[in-house]
């Protein structure tokens, strides 16, 4: 899960420079429609980059496990699989919360941290307690309800300083787009690193495709 962080954060950066001037430079604005259409832009091309890119990472998992962790670490590649899913929600979180910085009411974002904190803390507690053989299981699986619940009572919140959209049709079609990746993602075959290397160069090349293709949309 260390490997989907470590890729999520250069991610987040290159979304954070490239993306991130033009929306605080709107912030001057004192038209709230002005705002809203800032932030929605800047959630449309955000997900258009983090849903593909951490698709890649999933979908390669195996490949990366061999190449950059010790042989002890390379049966689970599942984590990484979870963990990208995992900086996907918590990433799509932190745009969200750029509303509350849009309206300069920052303090709303406090409520739906602490209630997916208490959830993840209690739950893995009592996993800890009450069934400690499948806790490597099951932390991951904790880990991606409480980015759920934290990005959903996040949602709301915002929904109540500004009602903007988060371009739902939008969403499906960068999911129907990347479905290549998600096909790599959930194929069942035998090992072998050429192989896997071979598909993940052409994952790659398609996922620069499609971060080019959305970062000229408007």
């Amino acid at each position: 899960m260390g490997l989907a962080a470590s890729a999520a954060v250069v991610i987040e950066t290159i979304t954070t420079q490239f993306l991130h001037p033009d929306f605080f430079m709107v912030l001057k604005s004192e038209s709230h429609e002005t705002r809203r259409l800032a932030w929605e832009l800047m959630w449309k091309k955000s997900v258009a980059f983090y849903i593909p890119t951490l698709l890649f990472v999933a979908s390669a998992s195996e490949l990366w496990v061999v190449l950059l962790t010790s042989p002890t670490y390379h049966s689970v590649a599942w984590l990484l699989k979870w963990g990208c899913l995992i900086e996907l929600l918590r990433m799509m979180t932190s745009t969200l919360y750029l509303v509350s910085h849009s309206e300069k009411k920052t303090s709303r974002s406090i409520l739906p941290y602490l209630f997916g904190a208490f959830f993840i803390l209690s739950t893995l507690y009592y996993c800890a307690i009450r069934h400690p053989e499948s806790l490597l299981n099951l932390t991951p699986r904790i880990l991606t309800v409480g980015g759920v619940i934290t990005f959903i009572i996040t949602y709301f919140s915002m929904r109540s300083i500004m009602k903007f959209s988060l371009s739902f049709g939008f969403l499906v079609r960068v999911l129907l787009l990347s479905f290549p990746m998600l096909i790599l993602l959930y194929l069942d075959f035998d090992f072998n690193i050429y192989y896997r290397g071979a598909l993940a160069l052409l994952s790659g090349l398609y996922t620069l495709y499609l971060v080019r293709y959305y970062s000229n949309q408007n």
